[in-house]
């Protein structure tokens, strides 16, 4: 380590310019950070339904939409019928719409003459005669916009923007969300409008992550900086290791952005989460310089004792808590795994900083002697832990025994871990969009779109009657509340080509109820659609079936599951009801929905937290094993690290906190953490052992000199992740929360668990000396 030292100092003005050279090239590639969270990007990797879902919006255009609704007694009166079509031609005219559908563009199906047209839904003829009634009458008997343009008591009625695939751009995606709030703020002093769909949605959270990013960091460095100061009592030992740490976290993100990824909602969290946990390396450095740098009279000397000193515990508890994260390679979603990825490259990126770039600084520009004697903080300190250790020393039996207790409680409450990402309860505050997802599930279709992708090989094979029997009793069922569990009853409004070839089957028959059914042969199938394609509207159809008839799509609109246990039941009644059907057909059929994928994401969350953590776990007692020389003080060293774990997977269930794309992430991240402080612990009563074998005044003198550092960085920790607390978004409030209580455990640990096993175990080796209370090294000897 010495050498490594020299060599820092000896090469001093290379290793600082080399610094400014990569800070200047990752600001650069910051300059072109691009922002993601496309559906392509938050799913699974290779899910065969977001493959299917894709190869369905490119064969019948895009599935994603954005509703404008409202309700009153006077929608079809003439005004406001007039102020519909206004703002449906606005709408239309915004750039990246592909279509728009409302009561005033929308067309019925009738028969004329023999043959079959498309009329209009709303006639001209009834807003010149202003006969509200009637025609509100006339509209309700539409059995294909019922529920979608209007609800069944036609008190309510909504627009439906389709957007054009726009793929991963999501700066154009938000930009026709705000092109429609406008268009609909010029009317909203007529009445209420409520504005809905996922490109709303995804908008509202990546404007609430923003703000987020903008008031918790400046929130970070006012807490996390007001603390430095009170420990050290120099604005220099603030601002230095800040500065440090946050170029460290620019060149995280700069090299991702390099790499060719952009930033969503959870990469979004790699500076935070670096300048957090990276300080701590920091602070473990500037408290043995205060202890250590009295003794020396040359400054430079000083700096190279303490890295020397405390370097290897340093080097072991970044790889470690580097190892946490990468161990999220695991996972099978990709902002994941660049999380895991670019922030342990922050952690290793803020190790090499702090053993070379921060000695350099100091030596310049932090004077060698501090008032560190005269911090009554830190003398009061050393006198609580000497008491915690004396305590401990007495009552090593009994912390045991309430280890014991709290990890099978611990593991008990694992099991009531629920897997959810509950999508509307992601923004705190947010009376807004729940109040319009939730008048579009009450009055409307439902806020949910899934559908059933339906292939052939041969031209009209969708036509056959047993296909077409087979996808009406797939409708029929989905809407039959018989078939369903009556707390996950979720269909609301069902549409396919059957709907189309019904009504044009009773348009031919001048409107009798009584053929109001499914042609009866193929041939009889084709001529319908025949007559129907001399219209020159059929963009409606279109959307629903090919040209030459071969793949069709079923539509299938549903209420927001309560939780994520009632939609995973949804989902898969919903695959029962299609599969059960479509057995025997000539037609291949595949079931998909963005909440069906959101779905999916939850369960491969499941899978990687457990390899992730897993894989976090044999590494890390590997090293310890490696490191230490010794199996007995690995296991010791993993129990006092994994207890804290398993206590937040306690807390988890029995506080119901779910398990969704955040705190998935927060076991693996927590054991990288929690096992610097027992790497520190360890390391330095393994020194002390070697003053006089005595594992009692060893223990002692270790928790009076590092656990100081250790409590500091502990309590860093916590109010560095206390500042998700005031996140917009809930997932993140999680994360944060849930760290903190793993660091603040994992200090516990550190102070009464790991001195317990110490005393109990011995680790070091048999020691002959008289270990009773109040007796000391020199009397025992």
């Amino acid at each position: 380590m010495k050498r490594l030292v020299d060599w820092t100092f000896k090469h001093s003005t290379w290793i600082v310019l080399a610094s400014i050279l990569l800070t200047l090239i990752t600001s650069y590639f910051m300059l072109q950070l691009k922002i993601d969270n496309s559906l392509e990007t938050l799913t699974v990797d290779d899910d065969p339904a977001l493959m299917t879902l894709l190869k369905m919006e490119e064969e019948f255009g895009s599935n994603e939409f954005v509703v404008v609704s409202f309700k009153g007694d006077d929608i079809w009166s003439p005004e406001t019928l007039r102020m519909i079509d206004r703002m449906t031609r606005k709408i239309e005219g915004v750039k990246n719409v592909e279509k728009v559908l409302s009561l005033t563009n929308a067309v019925t199906i009738k028969g004329k003459e023999g043959s079959i047209e498309n009329a209009p839904l709303v006639s001209e003829a009834f807003l010149q005669a202003n006969r509200a009634e009637e025609l509100k009458q006339s509209v309700l008997s539409s059995r294909i916009h019922n529920r979608m343009l209007f609800s069944d008591d036609g008190h309510a009625t909504s627009i439906i923007v389709w957007l054009a695939p726009l793929g991963r751009d999501d700066a154009k995606r938000w930009q026709v969300v705000k092109a429609i709030r406008k268009i609909v703020d010029e009317e909203k002093e007529a009445r209420k409008f409520h504005v809905y769909g996922m490109p709303v949605y995804v908008k509202a959270i990546m404007d609430t992550f923003i703000r987020d990013e903008l008031t918790l960091n400046s929130l970070l460095f006012l807490l996390v900086g007001l603390l430095l100061y009170l420990f050290f009592r120099d604005v220099k030992l603030v601002t230095i290791p800040f500065i440090l740490i946050g170029v460290t976290a620019l060149w995280a993100v700069g090299l991702m952005i390099m790499s060719g990824n952009t930033v969503n909602n959870v990469t979004g969290m790699i500076p935070t989460v670096v300048i957090i946990v990276c300080i701590c390396d920091s602070v473990h450095i500037l408290a043995q310089h205060r202890e250590t740098a009295g003794s020396f009279s040359d400054h430079r000397e000083a700096l190279k004792d303490v890295v020397t000193r405390i370097g290897i515990p340093i080097i072991l508890t970044s790889l470690t808590t580097a190892i946490g994260f990468f161990s999220l390679i695991a996972s099978g979603i990709k902002p994941v795994r660049d999380f895991g990825v670019f922030t342990g490259l922050g952690v290793l990126f803020a190790l090499t900083a702090s053993i070379t770039l921060l000695p350099i600084i100091m030596s310049r520009f932090i004077p060698k002697k501090g008032p560190s004697a005269e911090n009554t903080i830190y003398r009061r300190m050393e006198d609580i832990l000497t008491r915690i250790g004396e305590f401990v020393f007495r009552r090593k039996s009994i912390i045991l025994v309430i280890g014991i207790a709290v990890i099978g409680t611990s593991v008990l409450g694992m099991f009531r871990i629920e897997s959810r990402q509950d999508i509307i309860a992601m923004i705190k505050d947010n009376d807004e969009l729940d109040e319009a997802y939730r008048f579009i599930d009450y009055h409307l279709g439902g806020s949910c779109e899934f559908g059933i992708f339906f292939e052939g090989t041969e031209e009209n094979v969708v036509l056959e009657p047993e296909n077409l029997r087979a996808m009406e009793r797939i409708q029929d069922r989905l809407l039959d509340a018989s078939q369903w569990d009556p707390a996950v009853y979720p269909t609301r409004k069902v549409i396919s080509i059957v709907d189309y070839l019904k009504e044009m089957h009773q348009a031919i028959y001048d409107g009798d109820p009584d053929y109001y059914r499914l042609p009866s042969t193929k041939d009889q199938a084709s001529q319908l659609l025949l007559l129907y394609s001399f219209n020159e509207d059929e963009a409606d159809l279109d959307s629903l079936v090919n040209h030459d008839y071969s793949k069709t799509r079923m539509r299938i609109f549903t209420l927001s599951a309560e939780n994520f246990y009632l939609a995973r039941k949804g989902f898969d009644r919903m695959q029962e009801i299609m599969e059960e059907e479509v057995q025997g057909l000539n037609l291949e059929a595949s079931y998909t929905g963005r909440p069906y994928l959101t779905g999916n994401m939850v369960d491969s969350l499941v899978e990687g937290m457990v390899r992730s953590f897993s894989f976090a776990f044999v590494v890390i007692f590997v090293v310890m094993i490696l490191v230490f020389r010794s199996l007995r003080l690995g296991f010791i060293s993993m129990v006092a690290n994994v207890t804290p774990a398993l206590m937040t997977f306690g807390i988890m269930g029995w506080f119901d906190i779910p398990l969704n794309m955040f705190t998935a992430m927060v076991p693996s991240v927590a054991i990288g953490i929690a096992v610097d402080d027992t790497i520190h612990l360890m390391w330095r009563v393994r020194k002390e052992m070697g003053v006089d074998g005595n594992h009692k005044e060893a223990i002692l003198r270790s928790l009076r000199s590092v656990g100081k550092p250790i409590v500091t960085t502990t309590i860093l920790l916590c109010v560095g992740f206390s500042v998700f607390y005031f996140s917009g978004l809930t997932l993140l409030t999680q994360f944060g929360l849930l760290t903190l209580l793993t660091v603040f455990n994992a200090l516990i640990t550190d102070l009464f668990l790991a001195p317990a096993m110490l005393f109990v175990f011995k680790p070091f080796g048999p020691v002959d000396l008289d270990l009773r209370p109040g007796a000391s090294a020199s009397t025992a000897a």
